[in-house]
């Protein structure tokens, strides 16, 4: 760089002997060596100056500034990297083209086992499935003890009857009669029953009367209903 800041100067200082001559009259050789004392200060221009011939070893340390290079004359390539400081960055430029995809890359270690998820809904019920073969019958177990004797139950069983033959004049249920069944001595009632062959008169109760008999009531539903069978039933049995 110090090389190319001297191919710029505007000489003011010479610190070597330039010449080997001076107008002595006419063409006569100067007979001594010129120093930079006998140099009036400002007085040697560039065009007294052979093209090249100044060299940086020519030069003092220190002795040429900044007011003596003509502004424009320097370049960046002048300049050592890191001499000069960095502009403002420039404005972002268009996106390039997509680069190709990378090479797949190694498989990463297995995760930890993540927590246990809610429990999901009911399943349908499966088929059901085949009916197994029977299996063989088993054996026959042993014969159990024999019970205590049971009652003797019901025995001498017998229907009783009682029948009237009545009369009924009057309105709707102003006229009535009672008819009993007794069972035989020592027996039971376990049942019985009424009824009548006049569909004017009807049967209000029937019923046990007390453990012996059956009691059978009727009475007209009509005014008038005349002359009616009326029979009750007693079924008796020997009870134990």
């Amino acid at each position: 760089m110090l090389a190319t800041l001297r191919r710029h100067l505007t000489y003011a200082n010479i610190v070597s002997s330039i010449c080997l001559f001076v107008l002595m009259g006419g063409t006569a050789y100067a007979a001594t060596r010129i120093g930079s004392a006998q140099i009036v200060n400002n007085s040697v221009q560039s065009r007294d100056i052979r093209n090249n011939t100044v060299r940086s070893r020519d030069i003092r340390n220190g002795t040429i500034f900044s007011r003596d290079v003509k502004n424009g004359q320097l370049l960046a390539e002048d300049f050592r990297p890191g001499q000069l400081p960095a502009g403002a960055p420039g404005s972002t430029g268009p996106q390039g083209p997509k680069g190709d995809t990378g090479a797949k890359g190694a498989q990463g270690p297995k995760g930890d086992t993540g927590a246990i998820g809610a429990q999901g809904p009911k399943g349908d019920t499966g088929a059901t499935g085949p009916t197994a073969s029977t299996g063989a019958t088993g054996a026959t177990g042993a014969t159990g003890p024999t019970g205590p004797t049971g009652s003797s139950g019901v025995s001498g069983y017998e229907v009783k009857t009682a029948t009237s033959s009545n009369t009924f004049s009057g309105g709707p249920g102003s006229s009535s009669s009672n008819i009993s069944a007794s069972c035989s001595s020592g027996k039971s009632v376990i049942g019985g029953g009424a009824e009548t062959n006049n569909n004017h008169v009807v049967v209000r109760q029937s019923a046990p009367n007390g453990n012996t008999g059956w009691l059978g009531s009727f009475s007209s539903i009509t005014n008038g209903a005349g002359a009616t069978n009326l029979t009750v039933y007693a079924i008796c049995a020997n009870v134990s």
